[in-house]
């Protein structure tokens, strides 16, 4: 009987130093990455174009620069997809979730417990783009 207490109570022990250690492993990588440096420069030297993030209570987007580093939302997206021509330093918004929250849910005082229970089980997933002025 003792030996199986002791068992258990070293089980629990390397338990809660598993525990400990994360915890700690996850603080030193919170730490190093707010003490840390970000990069200001790219490596071959073009610029670096900003990302920004545009969010409610309800709704995240992120937005990009029409013409990036690697794509030009502009080609991808084509004249049809993006109702206005977009200009040159343009800026485009991208949104995912459901379609009864974009379509229905424009503020919080929108949402219903049936939209959330048909966004939840029963509702499709769609892309939102949306062109931001400068």
């Amino acid at each position: 009987m003792r030996a199986t207490v002791r068992r258990l109570a070293r089980a629990a022990g390397v338990l809660l130093a598993a525990i400990a250690g994360l915890a700690v492993l996850y603080g030193l990588v919170a730490v190093a990455g707010a003490v840390l440096p970000l990069g200001t420069d790219s490596r071959d030297g073009a610029p670096l174009h900003p990302v920004y993030l545009l969010w409610s209570d309800i709704h995240t987007d992120i937005v990009l620069p029409v013409r990036g580093l690697s794509v030009d939302w502009q080609s991808v997206l084509g004249d049809t997809d993006v109702p206005q021509p977009l200009p040159e330093g343009g800026w485009l918004a991208f949104g995912w979730g459901s379609e009864s929250f974009y379509r229905d849910v424009p503020t919080m005082a929108d949402m219903t417990p049936a939209i959330i229970a048909r966004a939840l089980l029963l509702d499709q997933t769609v892309v939102h783009v949306a062109p931001v002025p400068d």
